[in-house]
C-alpha cells in the first residue's frame, strides 16, 4: 500500500466532462460592465483584442459584460465627453463601468469610466504589433488593470501555468515516454516547452522574479540521472541545475511565498518524509535540509506552504488512508523542533495534492468520492469541507491563482488535459487538447 501511495502522489492520473458545484466566495461583486467594440475600424485584429479583453473580465463571474449596443456605443465614442461620460444616460441603461479602447495607430488606449462616481480613469498606452499571438500577454496586462479599477481587486490573466507535458516518443524502446515542463497563459493560449532534458520532468513549481516577471525561474524534478532529483532553472535556459545535494529521491518541490525555504519529499531515512531546505532566491540552497516530519511505516507527500510560510499543508497515511494535515513549518525552522501533525480533512478519505489558497483561507485538494477523485475545498474558518467539482473521471493537483477565486487542476478521461476554473463560475476552461498526458499544473504567484 505503502509503495502503491507513493507512485500515486508522484504520477497523474485525471479527466474531463465536468460539472463543476460552483461555491460563491465572499469577495464576489456582480456589476454590470460595457465593453465597447475598439475603434477605428472592425478589422480581424480589433475584433480579437476586444474578444480578448472580454474573456479575460468576464471569467471570473464578479461582473457581466452587457451586449453591444447602438445607443451604447454612440455615447462610448462621442467625441465631445460631455455627452461620452454623461453619468445619467449610462445609469439609466443600468450600467456600472463603460470600457473604452481605441487603437491610434500601432498604440492601445483605454478608458475606464465609474458612472456612480463620475470617475474617468485613462490608462498608460500600450505598444501592440498587430500580431494577436505576440501581444495576448500585453493585453492580459491591461485587462488585470482594468480587473484593478473595477473590482477592486488585480486580475489574474497576465499570469502563467507551467505544467508538465508528456508524450510517447517514437523509435525509442529504452525510454519511450518522455516528459518535459511546458508554460502557457492563463486561457491556455502559447504553449511552449521550456524544458530539453530528454528525460521525465513533472511538478513544476514558479520562483517568481518581482523586478523582471518575464524572467521567472522554477523547480522541478527530473529522472535524468535516475532517480527523481529537484533542479532549478529559468525560463529562457532548457536545462536545468540540481538544487539540494540530498541523496535518495526527491520528489514534489514547493517554495514558500518568501521565497525563503522549499519544502519536499525525499526517501534518504529510508522512507517517504517531509524536509524543509533553507533557501535564498539569489543565494539558492542555503546549508543542509532537514526532516520536518516522519512517521514509521507511513508516507508523507505533496506540501504546500501557508502564504505566510508559517505552516504546511501535507499528504500521509500514517493513520492508514491518505488524509490532509497541517504542520508548524515556522517554529520547526527556526529552533529544528518536530511538531505534531494536525488532522484537517476528516470528512473525505483518500486525499491527495492539497494547494492552499493564497488568501489563507481555504484548501483546495483531491478526494476520492464514490469511487472518483473530485475536487473539493477546506474553508480554513468555518472548518468546513465541500465539495467542488462532480462528473466522470478523476481530478487532481488543483492550484491557486493569486486572487484565490480561479484554479487549475488536470483530468484523466477521455483525455489527460488541464482545467482552469472559477469559483463563481460553474463551467470549468479546458486549456489544453490533443494527445499526450498534461498534468501537474501550476499557477503563477
Amino acid at each position: 500500500m505503502r509503495s502503491s501511495l507513493f507512485c500515486l502522489l508522484i504520477s497523474s492520473a485525471l479527466f474531463s466532462q465536468e460539472v463543476v458545484v460552483p461555491l460563491q466566495t465572499d469577495e464576489l461583486t456582480t456589476v454590470n460592465i460595457y465593453l465597447a467594440t475598439i475603434r477605428p475600424g472592425e478589422t480581424t485584429y480589433e475584433q480579437e483584442v476586444y474578444e480578448t479583453i472580454k474573456t479575460d473580465l468576464s471569467f471570473s463571474g464578479k461582473g457581466t459584460i452587457l451586449d453591444i449596443n447602438e445607443t451604447m456605443q454612440f455615447y462610448a465614442h462621442h467625441p465631445d465627453p460631455k455627452v461620452a461620460f454623461q453619468t445619467a444616460n449610462w445609469r439609466s441603461l443600468q450600467t456600472k463601468f463603460v470600457i473604452i479602447p481605441t487603437l491610434e495607430k500601432s498604440e492601445l488606449h483605454v478608458k475606464v469610466f465609474d458612472t456612480n462616481t463620475a470617475t474617468l480613469k485613462t490608462l498608460s498606452p500600450i505598444l501592440l504589433t498587430h500580431n494577436i499571438s505576440k501581444d495576448l500577454h500585453k493585453i492580459h496586462r491591461i485587462s488585470d488593470l482594468i480587473s484593478k479599477i473595477v473590482f477592486n481587486s488585480e486580475g489574474i490573466a497576465s499570469k502563467r501555468i507551467l505544467y508538465s507535458f508528456q508524450k510517447k516518443i517514437e523509435n525509442n524502446e529504452n525510454d519511450p515516454w518522455q516528459s518535459e515542463i511546458w508554460e502557457m497563459d492563463y486561457d491556455g493560449k502559447n504553449q511552449k516547452q521550456i524544458t530539453q532534458e530528454e528525460s521525465y520532468c513533472i511538478t513544476p513549481t514558479f520562483i517568481p522574479n518581482p523586478n523582471h516577471p518575464e524572467n521567472y525561474s522554477f523547480l522541478y524534478v527530473t529522472y535524468k540521472q535516475g532517480p527523481p532529483r529537484i533542479y532549478i532553472s529559468s525560463r529562457n535556459r532548457l536545462k536545468g541545475v540540481p538544487l539540494i545535494p540530498l541523496r535518495g529521491n526527491q520528489l514534489l518541490p514547493a517554495l514558500s511565498l518568501k521565497q525563503d525555504k522549499v519544502a519536499f519529499i525525499s526517501d534518504a531515512s529510508g522512507r517517504a518524509d517531509l524536509f524543509i531546505q533553507p533557501y535564498h532566491p539569489e543565494k539558492g540552497a542555503i546549508g543542509k535540509p532537514f526532516q520536518l516530519y516522519s512517521f514509521p511505516s507511513s508516507v508523507q507527500a505533496s506540501p504546500s506552504f501557508h502564504p505566510d510560510g508559517s505552516k504546511l499543508a501535507f499528504v500521509s497515511d500514517k493513520n492508514g488512508t491518505p488524509k490532509i494535515y497541517i504542520i508548524d513549518a515556522h517554529d520547526s525552522f527556526q529552533n529544528r523542533k518536530t511538531p505534531e501533525p494536525k488532522l484537517l480533512s476528516k470528512a473525505t478519505h483518500d486525499s491527495t495534492s492539497p494547494s492552499w489558497s493564497p488568501d489563507g483561507k481555504k484548501i483546495a485538494f483531491s478526494s476520492k468520492t464514490n469511487g472518483i477523485r473530485q475536487i473539493w475545498i477546506y474553508d480554513i474558518e468555518k472548518g468546513e469541507e465541500k465539495q467542488l467539482t462532480t462528473g466522470p473521471g478523476d481530478k487532481e493537483n488543483p492550484s491557486w491563482a493569486k486572487d484565490s477565486i480561479h484554479m487549475v487542476y488536470n483530468t484523466t478521461s477521455p483525455t489527460h488535459d488541464i482545467f482552469l476554473l472559477s469559483l463563481n463560475n460553474p463551467h470549468p476552461k479546458r486549456l489544453t487538447e490533443g494527445s499526450g498526458i498534461k498534468h501537474y499544473p501550476v499557477f503563477e504567484p
